[in-house]
């Protein structure tokens, strides 16, 4: 067993935010004939009065770009160095899991209680591949 999958996984779950960001966001431009000029940063694009689920789908994406970081270089480290053992591909597939709900959360009802639940969940599954890529590196 390997971190490949679940980083794959990973990397397959912001791709499909991705595309919901787009499947919501560019409708809601063409709907609104809004000048993409006037949506240059993010405070003026919220200006505009974005759609919520467009909101909640742009803030799940900009999220997949914060902890999960940790996440990709823990793996490249056990995949190219330190090896992952099967706790730890257990913990990779966790993580990719609760990253998965915390994201299908978010996107749809985000229920910020259940939100949080999953990602601390996640959290603990990333903090527990870090003590076991150190505990492999000493």
């Amino acid at each position: 067993m390997n971190l490949t999958i679940p980083v794959l996984l990973m990397l397959s779950l912001t791709m499909i935010v991705w595309v919901a960001l787009y499947a919501t966001r560019i409708p809601w431009f063409v709907r609104s004939k809004i000048d993409v000029e006037k949506a240059s940063s993010f405070e003026k694009l919220n200006a505009l009065g974005p759609p919520e689920q467009a909101q909640n789908i742009a803030n799940n994406f900009k999220n997949l770009f914060e902890a999960p970081i940790v996440f990709y270089v823990i793996s490249i480290l056990m995949i190219t160095t330190l090896g992952a053992n099967n706790f730890d591909v257990i913990m990779g597939y966790s993580y990719v899991g609760m990253r998965a709900i915390h994201s299908l959360i978010q996107c749809t009802y985000n229920r910020v209680m259940h939100r949080f639940i999953a990602y601390l969940i996640s959290s603990f599954a990333l903090m527990a591949m870090l003590v076991s890529a150190f505990l492999s590196a000493i």
